[in-house]
Formats: structure tokens, sequence, C-alpha cells
């Protein structure tokens, strides 16, 4: 909530303990069915608002039904644009509801301060309404008071009108029998008169039109700087049913005619005949203001004068709070207004209205027991969602078998959150099932389901299903999904297809919004692109809207930040993650261990792989491959252990997974010894890499040496000049290596050190001459032993020489006994491999 209406005196409830952990600050406004307070939270500190049922209204159970009610539709709506309910329940006579806190003004307030406003600005403010509007309506609510007072227009991360719809409390839930009983009639009118719909004010069943048509209201008052329909109430609503609303260019001729029949067509008496949907009002606007870009328009720095023909009539003001049996009149005496006007209006009917609107006190309420209310009173879908992003995938899922068992509403989206789960944790035969089964409860018209289904077939290596799906999603969303858009570029870019990839991620950057959820998608694009410096930008700005609370976005942050070689922040932000889902988000884990491996600590890089693979229950192929390259590591040296999760990851899909099967090679080959094994699977793969792997083995020699020192001739004599590659494999309980290149008594090469298991090698170059032997200095700039080691070795009448990948690094005098000396090369403390040998 917000602090728009300003502080109201101290009252009984000011340093009251609510829930145990919220603090009473101050009262913030008041409303018909209740007050609303300011709290902190007394650990974290955390400010959230308070809204308590009126103490009269407490007593009665209806009202408190009622109030539950407004908690239990609010919460469905999870989405960055509409208030975040946290709580609610019951302490003695005290009903309450938890929420957002909110710093910002109304757009009533707004509008009075400024004037209308211009085309571009209520686009960009409709848009953020209607995005919200249309999440609540996939879940099957209506708002029923759209209104200015209902919207909050804040300042995020330096930029103004952001938008929070408020209010979705008194919304009409549409699936009634699946959802339970709600004890809004269906007979009574409940809203706000200037902002009502036809078949509102003639006691209609309220649809989504109706809230299009509010919104158009909305729209209209934005414009011009007032609704459509001003005066008294009964007459405000008799003007909604029978009357056309005035022309917009009647008072801002500067409005092109495009904008002019957008709104013009929300406004549409007969509901068939507005947009069908939030989004479809948002794009016909948009696209509105788009073609009026160049038009001459009139600047205009006051409120619009009133044309001939139309009365001139004074919005009416905000009115102070009133007594509390006065709030509860004047909203429930609005109740039955639709009932009169079904009869029609004569002199008694507007009596009745009057005397509706002057009702007596309440009548003392019966004493009854104070029952205490639930703690949580959200739908089974919303407390799903909520403990898998907050990390507990176990609770998530029971919950939902739960509701599908109990035939809850919503079984489309429980099954396609279900399946979400499986997916979560490699069970995509599990997960197919479960997508599948909400595109048959939804008709095929779901689009988030498409995107899942996707992403099911993608794992599955069905390319070509993945691609219609993907775009079954884009078309069902009208090209609104941005993660399905960016799921079909990165399954282009998989294939080759960069041109297809840069054309459907630069459609979706361009329809992309301000939203926390389109930022994120927004940060993947531009990851895929490689642009890694925006896309951290991007996430960044996306975690600021959720409040630092955004697991998805800190994962993408710290993938981009890895790929930029920021591995200790790319660290830091993958444990927030990982922190924000309790520990259990394999990617979390999956991306820290490889955050770790680059941080060379290889002991927590295969603590998180490994409990990556354990959260995806053995089903995580990437997982699986990343923990095989930290085994075969020299630094780790459990080869065996990585050729079991190469082979567990090939398994996994299926042999399709090019990158592991040439790991495996080059494992088998670099450092188990295994060379007919490697060059099998090198002409298995037969990819440029693969070719260029068999050729350089073509003339390798291998010794294997663990404990005593072994060596082998590599030259009968020493060459002027020999250029080789050298792999290395040191055992795994060993902390030195050496590897020699000798004739007669002189001899160089490099030694191995560490101080223990599972720590980084420094590597520093050895002489022997005349029987002694020096170790030089640890190289300042160590190789990746990883890769091959490109070595050199030089000869002249005086000295030999070795270089390490093109830089010398050791010298020593030749001497007599060498010149008919054969060249030799020894090892001691693993296994090497030298090939790739050029004189």
């Amino acid at each position: 909530m917000t602090e728009a209406m300003g502080e109201a005196k101290p009252d009984r409830l000011l340093g009251r303990t609510i829930a145990g952990k919220y603090r009473i600050e101050a009262k913030i406004g008041q409303g018909g069915m209740g007050s609303v307070y300011r709290a902190r939270h007394l650990v974290t500190g955390k400010v959230v608002a308070v809204k308590v049922l009126l103490e009269d209204l407490a007593a009665y159970p209806s009202f408190v039904e009622r109030f539950l009610h407004e908690a239990r539709a609010a919460a469905y709506v999870m989405h960055p644009h509409a208030i975040n309910i946290m709580d609610c329940g019951r302490e003695g006579e005290l009903v309450y509801l938890l929420m957002e806190y909110l710093e910002g003004e109304t757009l009533t307030e707004a509008m009075k301060r400024e004037g209308p406003f211009s085309p571009q600005r209520a686009a960009r403010i409709l848009t953020q309404i209607c995005s919200a509007v249309a999440e609540a309506h996939a879940q099957g609510i209506i708002h029923r008071d759209l209104k200015p007072d209902n919207i909050i227009l804040q300042q995020v991360a330096g930029e103004k009108d952001y938008v929070k719809v408020l209010d979705f409390g008194i919304a009409k839930v549409l699936d009634e029998q699946k959802r339970g009983s709600v004890p809004i009639s269906r007979s009574v009118f409940v809203g706000t008169p200037e902002y009502a719909s036809p078949e509102q004010c003639n006691a209609k069943s309220p649809t989504v039109a109706s809230d299009i048509y509010s919104l158009g209201v909305i729209l209209y008052e934005m414009l011009t700087g007032r609704p459509p329909f001003e005066g008294d109430p009964m007459d405000v609503m008799l003007k909604h049913v029978h009357e056309e609303p005035p022309p917009l260019r009647a008072f801002r001729p500067e409005i092109s005619p495009e904008i002019e029949a957008v709104v013009l067509r929300a406004l549409s008496k007969d509901p068939a005949a507005r947009p069908q949907s939030a989004w479809e009002l948002a794009e016909e606007f948009e696209r509105a203001v788009r073609a009026s870009t160049g038009r001459r328009t009139m600047p205009f720095t006051a409120r619009p004068t009133v044309p001939d023909g139309f009365a001139a009539t004074r919005t009416r003001p905000l009115e102070p709070a009133a007594p509390t049996s006065r709030l509860a009149r004047r909203r429930w005496g609005l109740a039955l207004i639709g009932a009169l006007l079904a009869v029609g209006v004569s002199g008694t009917g507007y009596r009745a209205f009057q005397w509706l609107t002057r009702w007596p006190p309440l009548p003392t309420p019966p004493a009854i027991a104070s029952n205490p209310a639930p703690r949580w009173v959200l739908d089974p879908i919303s407390e799903a969602r909520r403990l898998f992003e907050e990390g507990d995938p176990e609770g998530a899922a029971t919950l939902l078998r739960e509701a599908i068992a109990q035939g809850a509403f919503g079984n489309a989206r429980a099954h396609d959150l279900l399946g979400l789960i499986y997916l979560e944790q490699g069970e995509t035969a599990w997960a197919k099932n479960e997508v599948l089964l909400a595109l048959e409860h939804a008709g095929g018209m779901l689009p988030e389901a498409h995107l899942h289904l996707g992403r099911i077939l993608m794992e599955e290596g069905d390319a070509a299903g993945a691609e219609r799906a993907f775009q079954t999603a884009l078309e069902q969303s009208r090209r609104r999904l941005i993660s399905a858009a960016a799921a079909l570029g990165e399954l282009y870019m998989r294939q080759g297809r960069r041109e297809e990839a840069e054309r459907v991620m630069r459609e979706a950057l361009q329809r992309a919004g301000e939203d926390p959820n389109d930022l994120l998608e927004v940060g993947r694009i531009l990851l895929l692109q490689g642009q890694y410096e925006l896309a951290v930008r991007e996430l960044r700005r996306a975690i600021r809207l959720k409040n630092g609370v955004f697991p998805s976005a800190y994962l993408l942050l710290g993938r981009a930040l890895l790929e930029s070689g920021e591995v200790t922040t790319a660290a830091e932000v993958l444990s927030t993650a990982l922190a924000q889902r309790r520990g259990n988000d394999p990617v979390a884990r999956y991306l820290l261990g490889r955050a770790r491996y680059r941080a060379r600590d290889y002991e927590r890089a295969l603590e998180e792989l490994r409990g990556a693979i354990h959260l995806r229950r053995g089903k995580y192929p990437e997982a699986q491959y990343d923990l095989a390259l930290v085994l075969s590591d020299p630094a780790v040296g459990r080869y065996e252990e990585a050729e079991e999760h190469l082979r567990a990851a090939l398994a996994l899909r299926r042999d399709q997974f090019p990158e592991a099967l040439e790991a495996l090679a080059q494992m088998y080959a670099l450092r188990m010894g295994r060379l007919d094994d490697a060059r099998r699977l090198w002409q298995r793969v037969a990819t440029r890499s693969a070719l260029s792997w068999l050729e350089r083995m073509r003339d390798a020699l291998g010794l294997h040496a663990p404990a005593e020192w072994r060596e082998r001739p590599l030259r009968m004599e020493w060459p002027a000049q020999l250029a080789f590659e050298l792999a290395v494999a040191p055992s795994p309980t060993e902390r030195q290596f050496t590897v020699l290149f000798r004739g007669g008594d002189v001899a160089l090469g490099l030694r191995l050190e560490r101080e223990r298991e599972l720590s980084p090698w420094s590597v520093r170059p050895v002489r022997l001459s005349a029987g002694r032997e020096e170790v030089l200095e640890p190289l300042d700039d160590p190789p990746d032993l990883m890769a091959p080691l490109a070595l050199t070795l030089t000869s002249d009448r005086t000295e030999i020489a070795l270089a390490l990948n093109g830089r010398e690094v050791v010298r020593v005098k030749r001497s007599s006994a060498i010149s008919n000396a054969p060249l030799l090369w020894g090892v001691r403390g693993g296994r090497a491999l030298l090939f790739h040998v050029r004189e």
C-alpha cells in the first residue's frame, strides 16, 4: 500500500505486534472495509502494509468471509504490477491482511496535479496495468473495480510511472464451482460508478469485457483529464448504459483519430465490440500511438476546457475518512443500485437510493465465538509456485497432486506447473506427461505449456518438435511470451541457424517491456548473443525491480559474469541464487560448481556438481559432463570415475552429446593411455576437431611410471630443434610429478609440485648437469594442464634450451658426453603422452 493518503491520528493499534513479528507504526489510510497501517518486521526491519478489518464488521461472519475472500482473490494474482499479498489471519478480534508496502502516488493524484497525459505516457502506464489485469484474467479473476484510485505510480530504478494495481480483493472469481463458494452475489453492484461497465450498472454478471470497459474509462481520463461521465452516481450509471461518451477530440483536438477510435472501442456498450483481452487493448493503443507519431500536436499546460454541448461538472474530490458505520454504508449502499436500474428509475427509486446511502447505524452484532481464520488462504497453484520458487519442489508437487486429485480449479495450470517441477528434477518422461495433460485440460490453448513442452523435447533431442512447440507458444501469446522467443532463438543457435536466431531474438527485444520477467528474458537473449555487459545490466535491473528476490535472474547474472571472466563475483551471485532457493536449485549448484572449478577450488567444485546431480536424481547430463571435466583434470586425476560420468551423460542424451564423446576420447588418449579406444571414438565423431586429433596422435608415445623413474628413447641423437606436444596425468595421490629430457649427463624438464591432494599444481623448470640437479622458481603464469603442453627443445654447440608454449623456461650447458648420446625422455609420478613430434 502507499502513504499517498497521508497518515491519520494515532489509535490503539499503534505499537501492537501482528503475527508475532510485525509492529504497527502508523495509520496510512482507511477504506470501506478497514484501515491500512504501516508495520515493520521486528528482525529484518522490512516495512509492510497491514489492512485491518473494521471492528464492527469483524463481528459479522459474512464480512470476515468477504475479507478473507479478498485476500484469497488478491493472492491469485502473482505479477510484478500487482500488489503482493504476503499473509492473512486472525488474532482475537483482529482480522488482518499483510501486503507489500508501496511508496508512490495514486494515478488520481498524478492526474490531478499534472493534468492530461501525453499519449506516449498513457501507453506506458496502460501497458503495465493491462499486464497485471491479463494475469488476473488468466487466473479466472475479474477485478470489477478498476479505477485510478486503485493504481499506484512508483519511481523505481530512477524511472517514474512504475505501476502497481491494487484491490483485486473485490474481484469476481469466474470458476465458482471449482474454487468454492464466493461471498459476492451475482445480483449486486460492486464497484465505482464513474468506472463501471454498462453490464455492471444493469446488475449483470461482470466478465472480462467489463474490466476492458473500465480500462477504457481510465485511458479516457488519462488523455482528457476527466472520466467520460460525471455527476450524481445514479445519473452516471444511467449514462454508462444509455449515452455515448463525449469524443476525446472535443477535449483534445490534437489527439489522432486512431487513438480516439481505440478508446471509444473499449467504451462500446456491446461487450463483444470491445477488445477481447487486456493485452489486445494495450496492443491496439500502442499501435495507434506509434501511428500518430510525427503528427503535429498542440502543447497543453492546463486541464482542457469543456466544449460546447457538455455540462461543466467538476470531478468529485476525494472525501475525508468518515466514521466507521458511514464508510460501510456507502460501500454496501451502492450494492443495490443495479436492482433499481433493472426496474427503472422513478422518483420512488431515487428516494430508495437516497435511503440506501443514509443507513442508520448497524445493530449490535450477535455474540459469536472468534474462530481463528486460516493463516494462509492462497489457492494451491499460487502456493505451490511459491514453494517451488523458494526451493521446496517436493512440497510444491505434493500440493499440486492434492489439488488435481480433489478436482480443484485450474487443473491445466496445476498440471503445467507439476510438469515444470519434474523437468527441473530431470524427470523428462513425467514432465512430458503432465504438460500434455495441461494442454488437454486447456484445449491446447496454454502458451506456457507449449513453451515447457518445447524444453522437454529439446532435452529429448527432438529439435523439430521443440521448434513447433516454441512457435505455438509465441503465436498463442501474440508473440508476447518473451521466454518462448528466447528458447526458440537458443534452439536456432544450437542448430547453426544464426540469421533466424537473430531475427527471433531481435523481435523479442523490441517487444520486451519493463516487467522484471521481460528483463529476465532480455538478459537471457543478450547472454546467448555474447553481449555479456548488456546482459549483466538488464539482469541487475530485473533484480532491483524484484527488491533483490529473484533467483532466476541471479542464475542468469551468475552465468553472464562467469562467461565474462568475473569468476569471484559470479560465485557470490550464484551463492545468493542458491540461498534464495534454500540450497535446492540444481542449476544454481551446477553453475556454482563451474565457477568453483574456474577458481581452481576443486574440492568445492566437486561438491556442488555432485549436489546438482543428486537434486536431479542423476538425470543431469550437463552436470555429469562438467563433473567429468573436473575429475579428469590433472589436479584431481580420478580418470576412471570421470569415464563413468561421461558415459552416463552420453546415455542420458542417447549418445547425442558430441562434446561428451570428444571429451571421453581425449581422456582415453591424454590421461589413460588407451589410444586405440580414443581413435575409435574420434572416427565415430568425425568432426574437424576429431580428425585433427587423429592426425596429431599418429606417432604418440606413452610412459606410465606411478612411483619409480622410467624413460625411453625419443631420438638416437640430439636434433638442432624438436617440437612436440606433451599431456600429463599425475597420479591423484602424488604431490610431485617430473618429466625430463636427457642426453648423457645433461637433462632439463619440468617438475609439478603441490602441497596436498585436490590442489593446483605449480610448475618449476628443472635442469641436471654433471649429476647435480637444480630446481628453479615456479613459473609466474603456470600453464593449463588440461590442455597439452607445447614444448620445443633447441640445441647448439654450447647449450640446450627448453621452451614452453613459445617461451623459454630453462637452459643448460652442453657437455661433451651428449655428442654421441641418444635423446631420452623419462617420467615419474604418473602418466605422460608425447605426440605430434616435429623436427
